[in-house]
């Protein structure tokens, strides 16, 4: 019985095998794809000549929404003090974050003068994540600069999960940042939602 099987399931793992390296390969490119469309947008947004502050505060915040997934990443910070949040903290929390770092960003905008994204390669990165690793190129002669991108490609959506700027985290880095804020508040996730809203205001204003 075994030796009448064998062979059916050797004809079995030849046809699975291509077709998960395809959807692999697939999955791959779809990722690439994605973040070489998100640096071109953001590209475009910063080179417009008749963009004002505001409207390229308005128009990042927009891309950001459309391709991070804020919702895990934010869950990811605030790390076991999301189960000690009340569902209202918790959306008010990601609203927030989402400000935060888009305003965050957007501090940066000014310092922007050609520079462009060049992608270096793919490779899988857990059982639904792409690595997307790329390098920001100044054409005034800077270093390059070393960008990972985690993008999660699930049910047919690609989403950024986190980005790694010269081998630090993003998420990691606000997780750490944001648990010395509870800390700060004597563990109080009310504590950080004030803060980032000052935070926030603060930027803003500047």
């Amino acid at each position: 019985m075994i030796r009448f099987l064998l062979p059916i399931l050797l004809i079995g793992l030849i046809w699975v095998a291509p077709a998960a390296a395809r959807q692999d390969a697939q999955a791959q490119q779809q990722a690439r794809d994605f973040i070489e469309d998100l640096g071109e947008r953001t590209i475009d947004l910063l080179s417009n000549p008749d963009a004002t502050p505001q409207s390229l505060v308005d128009d990042f915040k927009q891309l950001f929404r459309q391709r991070f997934d804020t919702n895990t990443i934010g869950r990811f910070v605030l790390g076991r003090h999301w189960n000690q949040a009340s569902p209202q903290q918790r959306q008010e929390y990601l609203d927030v974050f989402r400000e935060f770092v888009v305003q965050t960003y957007a501090q940066r905008f000014s310092e922007y003068s050609g520079q462009r994204l060049q992608i270096e390669g793919t490779r899988p990165a857990g059982s639904s994540d792409i690595m997307v690793s790329a390098r920001i190129v100044d054409p005034n002669g800077a270093p390059p600069v070393a960008v990972d991108w985690r993008v999660r490609v699930q049910n047919g959506e690609v989403k950024i999960v986190d980005v790694m700027v010269e081998n630090v985290s993003m998420a990691i880095t606000y997780r750490n940042e944001f648990n010395s804020v509870i800390q700060r508040q004597g563990g109080s996730v009310a504590g950080l939602i004030q803060a980032l809203r000052q935070r926030v205001e603060e930027m803003r204003a500047s």
